[in-house]
């Protein structure tokens, strides 16, 4: 998700393109990815410890986009859920649901484009 896009590329084109990144990485290992996030959190133990360590760092990330960590750690949970609802019924485009998590994003305490809100 990090290479999705240049660095210097505005944060919304960042996001956007590392969201996508994060919804064709789910669909291409779809069987991974549900085995991951429904079996390894009902049953703990190291896998659950990784995935939770990977939760962290995307927290992070998006904490330095979002300027504000609950809603950094809201939004990370959101898409999980939503790329797994997704997955499951997958009657919408990836770029439906990315859009999805974008029009969350732009709910963010800081403005993803760096302007003040109206």
């Amino acid at each position: 998700m990090r290479e999705a896009d240049s660095p210097d590329s505005p944060a919304a084109q960042r996001l956007h393109a590392g969201i996508l990144a994060f919804l064709t990485y789910a669909e291409k290992h779809r069987s991974g990815w549900t085995i991951l996030h429904r079996e390894t959190l009902a049953q703990g133990g190291p896998l659950a410890a990784e995935l939770s360590g990977l939760r962290e760092r995307v927290a992070n990330m998006l904490t330095t986009v979002f300027g504000d960590e609950a809603f950094a750690h809201a939004f990370a949970g959101a898409g999980e859920s939503l790329a797994s609802w997704w997955l499951a019924d997958p009657k919408q485009s990836k770029q439906q649901i990315a859009q999805v998590l974008m029009d969350i994003a732009h709910a963010a305490p800081r403005p993803l484009d760096g302007g003040a809100r109206p």
